[in-house]
């Protein structure tokens, strides 16, 4: 025995005064026995259970161990930097070579959030350019949209529109909040959409259209003639009006020089059948005024003068 004989599998130990001094059964210095020692151009391999210094298997790198493919453990006889005794770094690399790569470093390859606007696990932790440690790379950051998702898995959804979903007047005739504010098609604002009819405004007295005026929309109505004319509101205070009575002025027309129809029946002065002449009225007469007095006259007078003018010739 080599003093302390409490080492693993595999090791030597070769200090009897403490448990550090097991050193691995295959390396150069300690090839199978405490005492053997491998010279320059021999390699500690392995023959039928046995170590031993060998010529036969290289040790390309000098790194004191044998290539793997001739009964060495170097894993990679090209790089010194790679045998049983490296320390394992973060480089996909199994720099230890035991089998596994990069075992000290367990989160590597999992989702990560890196340095984005986001709070979304969309990155991946790599190994870093000094291979000590693990980074997140994010190519893809999420920027919240208007969908009904949290894009940027912040805990909110379409926080940045903070009128969604509020009352609104769409594109219609009237002017009422009877919609609703929704995302747009392309997820970066808000449309009005309405989710009601159209509001029209009644005679009730009520503002239904939501403009600011009540009962606006039916206007005015103009009956009766002459005189007896009149223009009202069709709606007042919510009741539809009908056109009022009116006595005309003169029952027939009487005053047949003023240029307006007194007795409401359509004709004016000389127009009127109760002036004399006129198409209109009904027919009753009345007093004539004016000019239509001295035309009057005149036409007696003539008569009178033709008569003598007869009697003369007899």
């Amino acid at each position: 025995m080599c003093g302390y004989d409490q080492c693993a599998a595999g090791f030597l130990s070769c200090d009897a005064d403490t448990t550090n001094g097991c050193e691995q059964a295959i390396n150069n210095d300690y090839c199978g026995d405490c005492n053997i020692a491998c010279g320059a151009g021999y390699s500690c391999v392995e023959t039928a259970g046995v170590w031993e210094c060998s010529a036969d298997c290289p040790d390309a790198d000098s790194d004191g161990y044998a290539d793997d493919s001739c009964g060495g453990n170097d894993c990679d006889d090209a790089d010194a930097a790679v045998n049983p005794e490296a320390a394992e770094v973060c480089d996909d690399v199994d720099n230890d070579c035991n089998g596994d790569t990069d075992e000290g470093f367990p989160d590597k390859g999992t989702a990560c959030d890196g340095d984005d606007e986001d709070t979304c696990p969309n990155g991946t932790w790599v190994c870093n350019a000094a291979g000590d440690d693990l980074e997140c790379t994010n190519d893809a950051p999420s920027f919240e949209a208007c969908d009904g998702l949290d894009n940027d898995c912040d805990g909110d959804v379409d926080e940045d529109w903070p009128d969604l979903e509020e009352p609104c007047d769409g594109e219609d005739a009237d002017e009422c909040e009877n919609g609703l504010l929704v995302c747009n098609l392309a997820g970066n604002g808000v449309v009005c959409e309405e989710q009601g009819q159209v509001m029209e405004e009644l005679c009730n007295n009520v503002d239904d259209d939501c403009d600011g005026v009540t009962d606006e929309d039916f206007g005015e109505v103009t009956c009766g003639i002459g005189l007896c004319e009149r223009t009202i509101e069709v709606c007042i205070d919510g009741e539809f009006q009908s056109c009022p009575t009116i006595d005309p002025p003169e029952n027939e027309e009487s005053t047949c020089d003023d240029g307006l129809d007194n007795d409401c029946d359509g004709f004016v002065d000389e127009n009127d059948l109760d002036c004399m002449g006129g198409g209109g009225g009904d027919g009753c007469g009345c007093s004539a005024s004016g000019d239509n007095r001295s035309g009057v006259i005149l036409m007696l007078l003539v008569g009178l003068v033709a008569a003598l003018r007869r009697r003369s010739r007899v």
